[in-house]
């Protein structure tokens, strides 16, 4: 590709949608990666609290859900060090 037209393609392209998804949350043992208490399967200790849990994208800005299930995760996070099941 020229250079110039590689110069034009990199100085406009960007992604359309907010990057979801890669850490799918479910019940469902076989296509997910996190299970609903945001604990990595298989991975004593670690969760992960973001827009990748998402199995969808969201219709609008992620924002908002993101800081939903930040705060359902705190709430988790506080009741299994209550209860030492992490």
């Amino acid at each position: 590709m020229p250079e110039d037209v590689t110069k034009a393609v990199n100085s406009t392209i960007d992604t359309m949608y907010h990057l979801v998804g890669t850490c799918k949350m479910g019940q469902d043992d076989e296509n997910t990666v996190v299970d609903t208490r945001f604990k990595v399967k298989g991975v004593r200790g670690l969760r992960v609290v973001d827009a990748s849990v998402f199995p969808k994208v969201p219709a609008g800005h992620p924002a908002a859900a993101v800081f939903a299930i930040a705060g359902c995760a705190a709430d988790l996070i506080h009741e299994d060090r209550r209860d030492k099941s992490f």
